[in-house]
């Protein structure tokens, strides 16, 4: 992994971070599995809907994950 930050970031400061980037990116998750759910979201919905429109499948996914239909519920409510 150390030769993937030199040959990316060596014309940044990333290349050499000091003290405070150091704890800055303690605090960085290790994984990405945020990611990794939108995509496999994504990679079902258009096996199950093979001629929707990518931006039709990113607002199915947005509207999911935001809980938007709850969220309305919520505000007709109140």
């Amino acid at each position: 992994m150390q030769h993937y930050r030199f040959r990316y970031c060596s014309a940044t400061s990333l290349a050499r971070p000091d003290n405070n980037e150091r704890l800055r990116a303690a605090a960085v998750p290790t994984t990405n599995s945020c990611s990794d759910r939108d995509f496999a979201q994504l990679d079902v919905l258009m096996r199950l809907k093979p001629a929707a429109s990518i931006e039709c499948l990113e607002s199915i996914i947005m509207w999911t994950n935001n809980e938007t239909s709850a969220w309305l519920a919520d505000k007709k409510k109140g």
